[in-house]
């Protein structure tokens, strides 16, 4: 069962990729899931979704986690048990799992012509002018969709209070506009074969 990426944006933080090839009954070897996993596991109706949940489960393996070593708040939000961050994102064939010593946020998208569509309800008109392929309009769903989860607060939209914009560097920087203030991220931008994925830290 091989990681198809390992990523290293910074020395701190690691981002694993898994391509879901397995059956669900080969990724479910090896792993010891706790009887909250279980449960959760049981009331899934999908295959992908059953499949990705346990992909998960193997890529904290890998990272030397067990299941019972992660948790969610009331927000849905990823909490490890020792003091590193974690960040989870799937999308039909594939599962990201991101480790950080800082507050993270990743998310992939499977690259598909309907985000042409729905562009418009999560892109300002100020970001519209960096944007118009496929795959560049879903990068910037995965920036924004990645700030949110770092993030984690309650009411936050994508067209109001997270813009992306230009920067100087070889990385792109969004904007987060929360209750308590400004918060500005540096963005990582990752393309393979149909799929975007962003990774975002605090700057």
């Amino acid at each position: 069962m091989p990681i198809y990426k390992h990523l290293t944006p910074n020395d701190n933080t690691t981002i694993y990729l898994w391509e879901l090839t397995e059956s669900e009954k080969e990724l479910h070897q090896g792993l010891v899931l706790t009887s909250y996993c279980e449960n959760r596991l049981s009331q899934m109706q999908s295959t992908m979704h059953r499949k990705g949940f346990l992909g998960v489960r193997q890529l904290l393996k890998q990272a030397g986690y067990a299941p019972h070593n992660l948790s969610y708040d009331a927000m849905g939000k990823p909490h490890l048990s020792d003091e590193n961050f974690i960040s989870i994102s799937h999308s039909f064939e594939f599962v990201a799992v991101a480790i950080s010593s800082q507050e993270v946020g990743v998310d992939l998208e499977k690259e598909r012509p309907k985000i042409q569509t729905i562009a418009p309800k999560f892109l300002h008109p100020s970001e519209c002018a960096l944007l118009s392929s496929d795959r560049m309009l879903t990068t910037s769903w995965c920036i924004k969709e990645a700030a949110y989860k770092l993030i984690g607060q309650k009411g936050l939209s994508f067209l109001n209070h997270i813009r992306i914009a230009k920067s100087q560097s070889d990385h792109l920087v969004s904007t987060v506009q929360t209750a308590a203030g400004f918060v500005i991220l540096k963005n990582w931008v990752y393309h393979w074969p149909n799929y975007s994925c962003a990774l975002a830290l605090k700057k």
